[in-house]
């Protein structure tokens, strides 16, 4: 196996930044053209790979991807049967010291290296700040990397019992209010339905005129309609499958941030 790393020869979208390429080329079994359509998609493996060994679960580079794209970069596959493999990234860093990234909700860009990719720019809005309720750290991490990208910031929590302390703590006035929460489903010792109703009663409880509840959206793998109704049930006001990916997690935050002069809140 071989590892290289590179200056990318596509100019980055933020002029603080710089593109690299990280190649990683090996001499193993390869996969079809036909595997690579889909070697990105959650849970897919190769057959032959499989064959030879078991192990894993087919989410690994699913999960690789979203994080790249978060980066604004991607990464990319090339092989033949039992002629290795050859994995690229490309990621934006920005360099120590550069200003922060501006507040802005983000749209996707064709690149022009032959190829669909989503790219990250921002257009002016209002900062905001996300409480992330997530006990699996690539998620979390994949939720951050948006949310900055966003122009926001995310403060994660990794159980139920935390978002309920940490809400609480909003309203006795020792940290800043939050605008937005995303409340994985299953979390271990006390839920995400479980906690969205014991926040929702908090601020109900409270009755703060100055301090109102921030939209709840649910974060969860059961994507079935008695799924989605439960999470309304316990209050939640939106919904977000998962694995999602930057597009998809760039169009709730663009739904429910605050916006210059902010309308009605989006019908759930």
């Amino acid at each position: 196996m071989s590892v290289s790393i590179s200056i990318a020869n596509d100019p980055p979208a933020n002029p603080d930044a710089v593109r690299i390429a990280i190649e990683v080329a090996d001499s193993g079994i390869g996969f079809s053209p036909d595997a690579a359509r889909r070697l990105f998609n959650e849970f897919e493996q190769d057959a032959n790979a499989m064959n030879r060994n078991p192990a894993g679960t087919g989410l690994g580079l699913a999960i690789s991807k979203r994080i790249a794209q978060a980066m604004s970069g991607d990464i990319v596959a090339s092989a033949g049967p039992d002629q290795g493999a050859v994995f690229t990234a490309r990621l934006e860093l920005h360099a120590a010291g550069a200003p922060p990234l501006t507040a802005g909700s983000l749209v996707s860009e064709e690149s022009g290296r032959g190829g669909s990719e989503t790219a990250l720019r921002r257009a002016p809005c209002p900062p905001f700040r996300v409480l992330v309720a997530e006990d699996n750290q690539i998620n979390a991490l994949l939720a951050c990397k948006i949310i900055e990208r966003a122009g926001g910031s995310a403060t994660v929590v990794e159980d139920g019992r935390s978002a309920i302390t940490v809400m609480w703590e909003v309203l006795e006035r020792k940290r800043p209010a939050f605008d937005l929460v995303l409340m994985d489903v299953l979390m271990p010792e006390i839920d995400g339905i479980m906690a969205t109703k014991s926040i929702k009663a908090l601020y109900r409880e409270r009755k703060d005129a100055a301090l109102s509840c921030p939209p709840i959206i649910a974060l969860t793998a059961n994507a079935f309609a008695e799924d989605r109704d439960r999470c309304r049930a316990a209050g939640m006001d939106d919904y977000l499958a998962k694995p999602f990916d930057a597009r998809n997690l760039h169009d709730l935050l663009l739904r429910w941030a605050p916006q210059p002069a902010r309308a009605a809140p989006p019908a759930a």
